[in-house]
């Protein structure tokens, strides 16, 4: 594998809306105390923060000392289940903060390698993954372990199968536990070819509308019904997302296909999921439905936030990364108060880097002192590890990635879907 140091300069990932736990590790169960607290009640706060998972705990071996996973907590909100206290109230989007000639004069000035992070070939990739699926399953026992253990009629979660352990074991150990950049991916998908640029991915989509989201504080990726009815944007092609200059105004387009609904649900099935087809052997299967895509115009941000593993392939245009490591301190809770332990933004030298938009970091602020940097090309795949703060800044004028989960997001899933 080859390396490179890691230097403090940085960039971010995609935004989704989760409540976050202070959890640093591959959770199996609710504390019992938790599972009867009602969602956004002060019961489930004081739960969360007397709960005995803690941020950088190593210890796998306890399966009932975590709090209940994170997700489970995003998809009550967003499938109906109880109403979450955060969206009693219709979020007033700030006035936007249009970064395009940031972006425009970023790309006259970039010269030289602008990527700090280790590197590893497609093939190197791969035989670390083969060895660690080799050494799972002597371990378990198993010849020919499940190789979609996240299907929809697995149990769940079910984080014990081979698979799903090797790989959170894949996501901590292909770089160390650090972000990292695997050179090869997704070569023969048929993206390369519908998704090349603009234009392409235009006449691809078609008449084929998607939902668009915008980041906020404390949400992160929020979704146009949570928004008040004057400040949301109707359900739009990707033609009219480009026309209308939508990304001046921070809106993106992000597919989650397990927690999608339509339009974008049935766009993604209909055209977006078989172009990134195959997923690479380390990530789940077209069965497991752990996929996502990220279709970012220029200057749209998801600003600085954390969640647990993912991958994610860059195949047209270019993203900036702002990362920060999980030891971080986190800053805001649900309701935008400041609170000591489970906060929703980083804070790093007593500053809270409350960012709506990281692109403001390439000249308008200078971004956390401790930040990795990097900038992601087409054929680049980023493998994020659980918990690193991430904040994104779309660098072209059409970027289009994909990539997926690596834990079991079933577990989100309040409706059983």
């Amino acid at each position: 594998m080859r390396s490179a140091e890691v230097m403090p300069t940085a960039l971010a990932f995609l935004a989704v809306p989760l409540i976050m736990t202070s959890n640093f590790m591959w959770e199996t169960q609710a504390s019992e105390a938790l599972q009867s607290a009602s969602v956004g009640t002060p019961e489930q706060q004081a739960v969360l923060e007397d709960d005995t998972c803690q941020i950088g705990s190593l210890d796998h071996t306890s399966p009932d000392h975590c709090a209940m996973h994170a997700l489970q907590f995003r998809a009550q909100r967003m499938h109906g289940g109880q109403h979450d206290a955060t969206h009693d109230r219709l979020i007033k989007l700030p006035p936007a903060v249009d970064y395009t000639g940031d972006v425009r004069r970023w790309q006259q000035i970039a010269t030289g390698p602008q990527c700090s992070l280790p590197r590893a070939s497609f093939e190197e990739a791969n035989r670390t993954w083969s060895k660690i699926v080799e050494r799972i399953a002597l371990e378990a026992g198993e010849e020919n372990p499940d190789r979609s253990p996240w299907a929809a009629d697995r149990p769940k979660p079910n984080m014990d199968a081979v698979y799903a352990r090797a790989r959170d074991a894949f996501q901590r150990e292909m770089f160390g536990g650090h972000p990292g950049i695997i050179e090869g991916v997704g070569t023969d998908w048929p993206a390369q070819q519908f998704w090349k640029s603009k234009e392409a991915l235009v006449s691809h989509l078609a008449l084929n509308q998607l939902e668009v989201m915008t980041f906020t504080i404390p949400d992160w990726s929020t979704e146009m019904r949570w928004v008040v009815p004057e400040d949301r944007r109707p359900n739009m092609t990707m033609a009219q997302y480009l026309a209308w200059n939508e990304s001046a105004r921070n809106f993106y387009f992000f597919v989650d296909e397990l927690l999608a609904r339509d339009p974008n649900l049935g766009t993604l099935h209909r055209v977006l999921k078989r172009d990134t087809q195959p997923t690479p052997d380390f990530a789940p299967t077209a069965e497991e439905r752990h996929s996502f895509i990220v279709l970012d115009g220029i200057a749209s941000s998801h600003g600085l936030h954390q969640h647990e593993a993912v991958w994610l392939n860059q195949v047209m245009g270019r993203h900036g990364w702002w990362l920060l490591p999980p030891s971080v301190t986190r800053g805001l809770d649900w309701n935008g108060g400041p609170i000591n332990e489970k906060p929703r933004v980083p804070i790093v030298d007593g500053t809270a880097y409350d960012s709506l938009n990281a692109c403001e970091f390439l000249e308008r602020r200078k971004p956390p002192s401790n930040h990795l940097f990097c900038v992601q090309h087409p054929g680049e795949t980023l493998l994020l590890p659980s918990w690193w703060w991430h904040g994104t800044c779309a660098l072209d004028e059409m970027t289009a990635a994909a990539g997926g989960w690596l834990y079991d997001v079933r577990v989100s899933l309040a409706d059983g879907r």
